[in-house]
């Protein structure tokens, strides 16, 4: 059950990080070999880091409806009863899960009209194909997250939902609670300084009585 958690909260984070480190690693290597002489550039490591970039922003996708983090404008849903604005958000998901499905459906096809034309990428030569199976793999994966939240939504019906400008204000609260006791964790440490600096001044002093 641990793992079946941590999958479902950290799958497409997990991909997401790593992927990042692939580019930052991949692009470092090109900067050293073009500045080093003697060291041939790497010819496969623009497009690499490119295609590196589209995995993410599919993979994306899904962790942002699973983490509820999709940028929405909530005023007007806001302005209804709580129970309203959760049945509307019952009904976004439905619809943002039909909608990827059709969309993962729909690239199917893409994908067999690209592979039949055999065709693939410049430098590292990989069956173009695979690439739309990374953007099936998004938009299936996120219907399926849409699906996820919804069961959710369904079972927090009756729980009132956090309000925009109150999670913000409850952020900008959090943040000045951490900035108060970082101020006041300064002040202790400049507190004991100046007295470790005393002892040692008097007792230098009473040394060289």
């Amino acid at each position: 059950m641990k793992a079946v958690k941590w999958l479902d909260e950290h799958f497409e984070e997990s991909i997401i990080i790593f992927l990042l480190a692939v580019i930052s690693i991949v692009e470092l290597m090109q900067v050293v070999c073009r500045n080093v002489p003697g060291i041939p550039a790497l010819s496969w490591a623009e497009e690499m880091a490119r295609y590196a970039w589209i995995v993410t922003v599919f993979i994306s996708l899904p962790f942002t409806i699973r983490t509820n983090t999709t940028l929405k404008v909530t005023a007007l849903v806001e302005a209804f009863p709580w129970k309203v604005t959760n049945a509307i958000t019952i009904v976004v998901d439905i619809i943002t899960a039909v909608a990827l499905g059709i969309l993962a459906w729909t690239s199917i096809t893409v994908i067999g009209q690209v592979q039949s034309g055999g065709s693939t990428s410049p430098a590292m030569q990989i069956p173009m194909w695979i690439m739309y199976v990374i953007i099936f793999i998004g938009l299936a994966g996120g219907a399926l997250r849409s699906l996820q939240m919804c069961v959710i939504h369904i079972k927090d019906f009756n729980v009132p939902p956090v309000n925009s400008v109150e999670a913000a204000a409850a952020d900008e609260l959090a943040a000045a609670d951490i900035a108060d006791e970082i101020a006041s964790n300064d002040g202790k440490e400049e507190a004991i300084v100046d007295e470790a600096l005393t002892v040692a001044w008097t007792d230098n002093g009473r040394g060289e009585e």
